[in-house]
């Protein structure tokens, strides 16, 4: 009979190779609760209650540094420097603005975008010594390339032709503001 190189754990959990033939089995001397506790903490198995011997449990909580076991399991940061992982490697920096108040360079939408907001104005265009806005309508345009709207009523518009449409031109400049504009028997005239 040859021999066999196994593993075998003292009484207090010190594993040992040993080689040789086993002659016989000690079934009237089973490994006792404090044996596998030993060989367990040998092995730096963590029990489980009885869920299984070898289930072994560790989410880091007990690292002395997480950022060094990151570092450990080489796992990188989520973000947009030179040794960070972009999320899903598809998305920019803007992932990374508060909400409140992104910015953007340039913002392109396929669609229709509608802004809306509590406060006095849902949009402000505002640029130093740039132009402000450009709308423009390629191919022809059905109705109108600009329409400013109150509750769905058009107050004042521009066709694709470049024709200027104001509804409810006031008729008469009692109570209007400075630089208004209304019509005198159809003759415009701006509010002094």
């Amino acid at each position: 009979m040859g021999t066999e190189t196994f593993t075998a754990f003292d009484s207090s959990g010190s594993a040992w190779k040993l080689k040789g033939r086993i002659l016989r089995h000690l079934s009237n001397d089973p490994v006792t609760d404090a044996d596998k506790t030993a060989i367990r903490q040998t092995l730096g198995i963590t029990s489980q209650g009885g869920l299984g011997d070898l289930l072994a449990a560790n989410n880091l909580d007990d690292v002395a540094s997480k950022d060094t076991a990151k570092l450990n399991l080489e796992i990188g940061n989520i973000g947009t420097g030179a040794q960070d992982i972009p999320l899903c490697g598809f998305l920019g920096d803007l992932a990374f603005q508060n909400s409140d108040g992104p910015s953007v360079s340039n913002l392109n939408a396929n669609g229709t975008t509608t802004l809306t907001n509590d406060n006095d104005r849902a949009l402000a265009v505002e640029t130093t010594n740039k132009n402000t806005m450009t709308v423009n309508v390629i191919g022809a345009s059905p109705n109108y390339i600009f329409d400013v709207r109150d509750d769905g009523t058009s107050k004042f518009r521009i066709d694709g032709n470049g024709n200027v449409v104001i509804g409810s031109i006031p008729t008469s400049a009692t109570g209007l503001a400075s630089g208004t504009i209304w019509s005198d028997s159809g003759t415009l005239k701006i509010v002094s």
